[in-house]
């Protein structure tokens, strides 16, 4: 069977968030757009626990997704109220997956302490302002992490990603466990991470979703205030 490419995950995720959008904004009967939508943050999830992995500048990494969701955050405060987007939420994951790695590569449990610690006040910002997917959705990246890290040390010599995929699984059960209703179909986001090979791909896309992300939503959002205009 044809394995995936990072990137063509990557556009996977990105055209079911797409959908996902268009279907909230233009088409909130269509159940079927949202359904599909419900694939895209566990796709993204599993790609910023893949990039943490693999970058070489985590300052610039975490900067990066934060930035853009910052952005979009302060886009869109004239128009409602705060809105923790899920680049705010994959943020925070990144932060957790930082210090899970130090601690892994160093044996150390000051970092493992600071980890917790910081996992709590993520957990009570997640109480106190909405955050997309809340603190279920914060920790699912790490759910591949630790499945990684578990399997790596109990089954030695045995593909790693197996581990990291099973604990993926879990992280998308507990999810869709939490928060219920069309977000239980989030667990069929497991099925395209299983065709996922070890290839990049031939497209250098390191920067094109940051651009794409608050671009998308600054189009949609301006085509749906276009028609309430013309509607009345």
């Amino acid at each position: 069977m044809k394995q995936l490419t990072k990137n063509q995950l990557k556009i996977l995720a990105m055209v079911c968030m797409t959908l996902d959008h268009i279907g909230a904004a233009f088409f909130p009967q269509a159940v079927w757009l949202r359904v599909i939508g419900r694939l895209a943050f566990p796709l993204f999830s599993y790609c910023i626990a893949e990039g943490c992995r693999y970058t070489r500048n985590k300052a610039r990494y975490f900067g990066s997704v934060f930035a853009c969701g910052a952005v979009c955050v302060i886009a869109f405060l004239p128009f409602g109220s705060f809105y923790g987007n899920a680049l705010i939420t994959l943020s925070m994951s990144i932060l957790l997956l930082y210090g899970m790695e130090a601690w892994e590569s160093s044996g150390k449990l000051r970092f493992l302490a600071l980890t917790a610690a910081l996992a709590a006040v993520f957990y009570l910002l997640c109480r106190t302002v909405y955050i997309d997917y809340g603190f279920a959705g914060v920790l699912l990246p790490l759910y591949a992490a630790a499945g990684r890290i578990l399997w790596e040390r109990v089954f030695a010599g045995i593909p790693p990603a197996i581990g990291e995929r099973l604990g993926f699984a879990i992280g998308l059960l507990a999810l869709a466990g939490v928060m219920g209703g069309l977000q239980r179909f989030c667990v069929l986001a497991i099925f395209p991470i299983l065709l996922l090979g070890n290839e990049r791909g031939k497209w250098k896309m390191k920067h094109f979703f940051y651009i794409y992300y608050p671009a998308h939503l600054a189009l949609i959002g301006a085509m749906r205030m276009a028609l309430e205009a013309v509607a009345g």
